[in-house]
């Protein structure tokens, strides 16, 4: 049904995205060019000098809308809407028409990402942009004029679903913290671009301690730039490998992961030959190894983590229609019985029928009572779940850590602790509310079982919410703003310029986790609800089907081998039914294990789930 529906849709619909993350200089833009770009014949993405990306730049294509640029205005900074809510709502953004078919226009659009302009100190801090640094005693400081910036363009790539991320430099990834939180995390793979020539300097080193280093394997360190690697001596290896090796070697060192997590390439180099036909120079430039990392190892990783929740999917919908299909062959074999038995039998046994079905009622009757009492019960005690996950506990916890954000250096640890101990009693509403919710599931669980055992019912329970997941999320929050609170922000934190935007920021993702609970727990609740109305709708459908039956027997006896006829078809039809079903399960299933890839030697059909990167921007 439906159900199962959107299952394949999800197959169908999945998205890769792939955010490239570096400082200045790196050639972040270039290698997004090479990879993904290169069969425009031009950069798409601007690049240095004086074109560096200077906003996050996210392009996708989503056939519903048109082909456009839409720009976030830096202004939006000083107010206290969240990114994600600019996302969905794009009241304020700027939009640029694009001309798909004139790659020289898209790239003239897309230029627009790279504009500064020059403010004053006053006028920086009121933006949360007060430079670091050489620049931080300049009166006049250059900012980015954009926030943020969406291209929906209709490449080829990005029409099977890949989602491009280009970035800013450190100086734009700090300054917006849903960035580093929420949309890097959420990526499917990061390219952390170093440049080969310069190494892990301390820019790159800041950049991966503070926002890179714990997003685990799905982070690939790209070593660009090959090309302005000196010559090799005379005598050495031609290709220059011993140096490139040394150079992978010494950056794995440096960030602390092993040597094959380090894709050495040359995108300039990689561009040209993709333009030119130049095989030879392509092979050279290196970039096929990373293409295959992620087309082989990333695409699979998300392949395998799509394929559990369709196959987890899969599995509840099978058992909730076999548990439907069986309480429905239940009635029809009942009716069958009783049928079959008045063709032989006197009217004895049609009494004998009427005199179960009578009580067959009011066992239902005596049922439906029962779970009237238990749901007004439970109801009360859900409530007292729900009080546990009110946003009030956000907010009484939120003002005490606004008492200490602000004020001098000498705060720093007062802030570290409020904010720790805010942390520690939002887990402990979690922990609360999960245990109130477990004791609400047993006493459901147990009530079923006695319900089914004394009245022959198939209720079924519904799995509770996990609320450990929200408590989990509260940690990861607690481990991403801890840094905020530390002492090497205690400088920055000091400003009520850069700590008003951080409360707003932390309390908005607070009160999200605790929303998303209490909504799980509702959803949950309504769901019981519902379940139990449809389970007895149908035992009353069955009843008053059997009564309409006695009753057109009681009229005309001569209709019993018609009626017989018409409940084993029925049963027929629901046994096709059941194997339709598990065919269709199971062709499901195969087509999540299946997975989006594309073989190597192009024998298995591409899936258009999730796109695989193609050779120097290839569609």
């Amino acid at each position: 049904g439906a159900a199962l529906q959107g299952l394949t849709h999800s197959l169908s619909d999945d998205r890769l995205v792939v955010a490239v993350v570096g400082e200045v200089g790196r050639g972040k833009s270039e290698l997004a060019n090479a990879l993904f770009f290169a069969d425009a014949g031009q950069r798409l993405l601007p690049v240095a000098p004086g074109g560096c990306t200077a906003c996050p730049l996210e392009l996708e294509w989503q056939p519903r809308l048109p082909a456009t640029l839409d720009l976030l205005p830096i202004a939006t900074r000083r107010q206290a809407t969240r990114l994600a809510e600019w996302h969905d709502r794009r009241v304020q953004w700027q939009r640029l028409p694009l001309l798909p078919a004139d790659p020289a226009a898209v790239a003239g659009a897309l230029a627009e990402v790279a504009s500064r302009r020059r403010v004053s100190r006053r006028q920086a801090a009121s933006l949360g942009l007060l430079p670091a640094g050489p620049q931080a005693d300049a009166t006049q400081v250059d900012v980015p004029v954009w926030r943020h910036a969406l291209a929906n363009l209709p490449h080829p790539l990005l029409r099977q679903g890949l989602v491009v991320i280009d970035t800013p430099a450190l100086s734009g990834v700090g300054i917006e913290p849903e960035l580093t939180m929420d949309l890097l995390p959420a990526a499917d793979a990061l390219l952390f671009v170093l440049a080969a020539g310069a190494g892990v300097d301390a820019a790159d080193k800041e950049l991966w301690t503070q926002h890179l280093h714990g997003l685990g394997a799905h982070c690939l360190v790209v070593l660009n730039q090959l090309d302005l690697l000196p010559e090799p001596e005379p005598g050495a290896d031609a290709g220059g490998d011993a140096a490139v090796a040394q150079a992978c070697a010494q950056a794995a060192a440096a960030l602390g992961v092993p040597a094959e997590r380090v894709w050495p390439v040359s995108a300039r180099q990689a561009l040209a030959a993709c333009w030119q036909g130049d095989e030879a120079a392509l092979g050279a430039s290196r970039i096929a190894a990373l293409e295959a990392a992620l087309r082989d190892e990333l695409l699979k990783r998300r392949h395998r983590t799509l394929a559990n929740e369709v196959g987890s999917g899969v599995l509840s919908l099978m058992e909730d229609a076999k548990r439907r299909m069986r309480d429905q062959r239940r009635g029809h074999a009942e009716q069958m019985l009783g049928l079959r038995g008045l063709r032989s039998e006197s009217g004895d046994r049609f009494t004998q029928l009427k005199t179960r079905l009578q009580a067959d009622s009011a066992d239902l009757q005596q049922c439906t009572a029962q779970l009237d009492a238990l749901r007004a019960v439970q109801a009360q005690a859900q409530r007292r779940v729900l009080r546990a996950l009110d946003t009030t506990h956000v907010q009484a916890a939120a003002a005490e850590l606004q008492a200490v954000l602000g004020g001098g250096l000498l705060r720093a640890g007062s802030r570290a602790a409020a904010f720790a101990a805010l942390c520690q009693s939002l887990r402990g509403q979690i922990d609360d509310a999960a245990q109130r919710c477990a004791e609400v599931a047993e006493t459901w669980r147990a009530s079923f079982e006695q319900l089914n055992a004394r009245f022959g019912s198939f209720l079924a329970t519904v799995p509770a919410p996990d609320l450990l997941s929200s408590r989990a999320e509260l940690e990861l929050i607690e481990r991403g703003y801890s840094r905020y609170f530390s002492v090497p922000h205690a400088v920055r934190m000091a400003t009520p310029e850069a700590a008003e935007p951080l409360r707003r920021m932390l309390v908005a993702k607070l009160r999200l986790v605790f929303d998303d609970a209490r909504e799980a727990l509702a959803s949950w609740h309504q769901t019981i609800a519902e379940t139990i109305a449809e389970q007895l709708g149908e035992r009353r459908q069955q009843l008053q089907r059997r009564q309409d039956t006695l009753e057109r027997i009681d009229r005309a006896a001569g209709e019993l081998e018609q009626h017989l006829h018409e409940l084993e078809a029925q049963d027929n039809l629901l046994l096709e039914q059941m194997d339709h079903a598990q065919g269709l399960a199971a062709t499901l299933r195969e087509r999540a294990e299946r997975g989006p890839l594309v073989g190597g030697d192009g024998a298995e059909e591409a899936s258009p789930a999730a796109p695989p990167p193609a050779t120097a921007g290839a569609p």
